[in-house]
């Protein structure tokens, strides 16, 4: 394989060492030779506890009843949480807006999206695990969904979270210079209209989280492939109610700056 050369010319129209150039990459070297380490590479402490999921079917309902009974008997099974159990055990999480609203990790009464999590199973292993979430039985009653994010916007439409008054989290207007003046002077205006479509991310591996509880010193060990360890370091020890220095957070290779992988913390605070 030829090296690109590690000399670079400024490009001749910008004027940068950077811009329009053939830049030789470092970070390949490992996944393309198998030698790239993931989280499912990461070694874990004997007797290390797994964790699945109960999500959401609907996109918008009540929670009636959850029943936990079936599995928590279930072979191997250690604990079985619902969102009242997590909201009870720890803190809300950092909203990002000033609203009288709350963010739990799990649902807690409602669900506001298909594969929201409803209950989490801890087990001995990740099967056993994923067994016991089939035994869980919720209830739910169905509320009226809008997927359209305009029609989400009228008057009428059901409203998400309460706390807001409507579906409108956050509106700010941000103004820099004199923008009248530089619309009235430009030779060409153009507007347009545009409606994004909803789309997926695909990185190499989802979010993955492998903690250790030291009950000795109340602390956390957290190792993930967040992409902003320092970020969810205050989030995370204000959610688990213990000083910042008492959580250790830490993180692997990441796999994609994907929304769908890494910037969603919800499921670390479980």
């Amino acid at each position: 394989m030829a090296k690109a050369s590690s000399s670079v010319a400024a490009h001749p129209e910008s004027g940068s060492p950077w811009v329009g150039q053939s830049i030789a990459r470092v970070e390949d070297s490992s996944l393309l030779t198998g030698r790239g380490r993931f989280m499912d590479d990461v070694g874990v402490h004997p007797g290390t506890l797994h964790a699945a999921f109960l999500r959401s079917p609907h996109a918008h309902a009540d929670i009636i009843s959850i029943d936990v009974s079936q599995a928590m008997q279930a072979h191997g099974v250690v604990a079985v949480l619902d969102g009242e159990d997590v909201k009870a055990l720890t803190s809300s999480l950092v909203v990002g807006v000033k609203a009288p609203v709350e963010c739990w990790p799990m649902a807690v009464g409602r669900v506001r999206y298909v594969g929201e999590p409803v209950a989490i199973v801890v087990a001995t292993d990740r099967y056993r695990a994923e067994d016991a979430v089939d035994l869980i039985d919720v209830r739910y009653a169905p509320r009226p969904a809008v997927i359209d994010p305009r029609a989400a916007l009228r008057s009428e439409a059901p409203v998400l979270h309460d706390g807001f008054g409507g579906n409108v989290a956050s509106d700010r207007s941000f103004r820099y210079g004199d923008p009248e003046q530089a619309f009235a002077s430009a030779a060409h205006r153009i507007s347009i209209d545009v409606s994004y479509p909803r789309n997926s991310c695909t990185p190499i591996e989802t979010y993955g989280v492998v903690a250790d509880y030291d009950p000795g010193e109340d602390a956390y060990d957290v190792l993930a492939n967040f992409q902003g360890p320092f970020s969810i370091h205050a989030v995370l020890s204000r959610a688990l109610k213990v000083p910042a220095i008492a959580c250790d957070c830490a993180r692997r290779r990441i796999p994609g700056a994907a929304l769908a992988s890494n910037k969603a913390y919800s499921p670390t605070s479980c």
